[in-house]
């Protein structure tokens, strides 16, 4: 096997060379060079002879040598380090004595214009010597800091070879590693196990509760693709705790092979660059300062055409534009989130050559909150960060969720405190919310009973029957807040054009009420400010495509929704006071949940109304306390 010498690698006046070896045959070349294809000229090698280790070299005279003083034992592994300055040359084997030889003459330099020979040499009669190649492993050949690799070009350094194989073939056996787990060779006595996602341990043996995901350098997640969804626009935010000043935070690209459109975030020396590429060159982006090490940073990245801003903590935004004509982007690969599955394949404008060593706790795409662990579509070397949430401090079976270096715990019904230690001594009657609370109910009491088609109308006499879905709407509450955004009640699935639901909540101070029955969103706002902490009570009243909207007895808002379709069908119960994702899931209509008191929640009309017990009614819900 032989290599180019790289231009980094300057041997003339001096250079240190360290090779890692184990030998099965006594004699044998492990590294060659020469300034010619013939016997003439300056040369060195390092080799075998009858067991021991010699080093020779040349600088246009006779030449000179070292040579160990004991034999180095076969199927052992060694090290061997040789360092030249000029004249002087040294030899050091497995950190034993320093032997030296200093070549006569006037001559110091080494003239080496021909490639790098490693277990071989095709220089005819090297200098009378038989040549015999080297028979055993070489996992390592370093010069003056340069390491070689030994994989054929263009993955690695290797130019060409004969009869070469792998060392390290028995080591990965079958069951090496467990639950689905890779196994990788990390040297040549070595392995190392990938582990999937949930699974850590050697053998990835051991099933672990992933709460805070920590990156080990070889680790990655990966998410749903951006897609076309992100033609001209995108962003992306985190919180990030670096361990190494090197390593990437986020990927997406046009395709798998490196080829087209990318953008990557990626730390670099422990700058932030964010790079993308329309089809033009990329914009680089970098922030001013370093991220700390150890410590909770926020990044984030936006891009809307060839236009894009860096923001990194509270330091002034950076801001960039790609190059050229174009301003649309297209991925089509996943998103991957602290590493690549395969360095190789991604695109070379990116700079990416190693994953994350450290933690991420939050990710958010366009504004979206994104689970790191259950919106993950597969991931390898995850586990948990050293956080307060993996110890598991909320009792009571309170979800931990982390806040950079604190931690919030979310209480189940019946429970409160710090980390849901107390247990209310009393019923709640009246439950107060405070921003990250909610009640979900399933069952009868929200279902519609009537089997009458969409486009039909419904007689008055049958409203009674009724509950929140169907063909009408009948509902009213009790509400006090001070707060001027919040989120009341929320049924429906995440929302498209297309998806049913309906929403009710403050935005700004005022009620709004936002529904779609399947051919597009429909709004009502009164504009009476609620926040002033009394009592308020609203109605909403729904038949078919038409809604009513009453605020506080004498407050009437009416509206049609757009569209032919007339029934509200959600299937994933209601929320009272805010629920998980609630960015995600109303599209942005609400960042938080309510925050105040709500009471006697009923449906049905006046003559005929049904009560719902809030907290005893609840199939689930958390971080609900008596309202003060």
């Amino acid at each position: 096997m032989y290599f180019k010498k790289p231009t980094s690698v300057n041997m003339y006046n001096a250079f240190e060379m360290t090779v890692k070896f184990k030998s099965i045959d006594r004699d044998g070349i492990l590294v060659f060079g020469s300034q010619m294809e013939s016997p003439r000229g300056d040369f060195f090698s390092l080799e075998l002879r009858d067991g021991r280790v010699e080093f020779r070299f040349s600088l246009g005279l006779p030449e000179e040598k070292i040579t160990s003083k004991i034999e180095v034992e076969m199927m052992k592994w060694h090290t061997v380090t040789i360092n030249r300055d000029n004249n002087v040359a040294t030899m050091v084997i497995d950190g034993g004595d320093r032997l030296t030889a200093v070549a006569e003459g006037t001559y110091q330099k080494m003239s080496l214009n021909q490639m790098i020979y490693i277990g071989g040499h095709t220089v005819d009669a090297y200098h009378k010597n038989q040549g015999k190649g080297f028979t055993g492993c070489i996992e390592e050949l370093k010069i003056n800091d340069y390491i070689f690799d030994m994989r054929q070009q263009p993955l690695g350094d290797a130019i060409d070879g004969i009869d070469v194989g792998e060392c390290t073939s028995g080591l990965c056996i079958e069951d090496a590693c467990l639950n689905g787990g890779s196994c990788v060779v990390t040297s040549a006595n070595n392995y190392q196990c990938i582990c999937q996602l949930g699974f850590a341990g050697v053998s990835c043996e051991i099933e672990i509760n992933l709460v805070v995901p920590s990156f080990e350098g070889y680790s990655y997640l990966a998410f749903d693709g951006l897609n076309k969804n992100h033609l001209t626009f995108f962003e992306l935010s985190m919180i990030v705790k670096p361990h190494k000043y090197d390593g990437v935070l986020a990927y997406c690209a046009q395709s798998s092979d490196g080829k087209g459109d990318f953008l990557s975030l990626n730390l670099v020396g422990g700058y932030v660059e964010f790079r993308f590429d329309c089809g033009s060159g990329p914009a680089v982006l970098r922030s001013s300062e370093k991220l700390e090490l150890n410590k909770w940073n926020s990044v984030g990245i936006s891009r809307t055409g060839r236009d894009a801003v860096l923001m990194v903590n509270d330091v002034a935004e950076v801001k960039g534009m790609s190059p050229g004509g174009f301003s649309q982007t297209t991925f089509n690969t996943d998103l991957f989130i602290g590493g690549v599955p395969n360095y190789e394949n991604v695109a070379s404008k990116a700079l990416l050559t190693v994953g994350l060593v450290g933690d991420i706790q939050r990710l958010k795409v366009d504004g979206f909150p994104v689970d790191l662990i259950q919106d993950a579509l597969y991931g390898i070397g995850i586990i948990n960060a050293n956080h307060h949430c993996n110890s598991l401090p909320c009792e009571n079976n309170a979800e931990c969720q982390a806040d950079f270096d604190d931690h919030i715990c979310h209480c189940h019904i019946g429970y409160y405190g710090e980390n849901c230690e107390n247990e209310h001594d009393t019923r709640i009657d009246v439950p107060m919310f405070n921003g990250i609370s909610y009640l979900k109910f399933t069952g009868n009491q929200i279902r519609s009973e009537e089997p009458y088609s969409r486009h039909q109308l419904i007689p008055r006499r049958l409203l009674n029957k009724k509950r929140l879905t169907g063909s009408f709407t009948e509902l009213s509450l009790d509400f006090r807040t001070e707060a001027t955004e919040g989120l009341m009640l929320w049924t429906g699935k995440a929302v498209t054009f297309s998806s049913d639901f309906m929403g009710i909540g403050i935005n700004n101070g005022v009620l709004t009420i936002s529904y779609n029955l399947g051919s597009g969103v429909t709004m009502l706002r009164d504009n009476s400010t609620v926040n002033d902490g009394k009592w308020h009570t609203l109605a909403v009243s729904r038949v078919n495509r038409e809604t009513t909207l009453t605020l506080d007895t004498n407050k009437i808002v009416k509206t049609v929704s757009r569209g032919s379709l007339s029934k509200l069908d959600t299937n994933n119960g209601m929320f009272i006071g805010g629920m998980n994702n609630i960015e995600v899931t109303t599209g942005n209509r609400y960042h938080t949940g309510f925050k105040g008191c709500i009471r006697n929640v009923k449906f049905g009309g006046k003559s005929s109304p049904l009560p719902i017990q809030l907290v005893g009614g609840a199939e689930s819900g958390r971080n609900i306390h008596h309202c003060t």
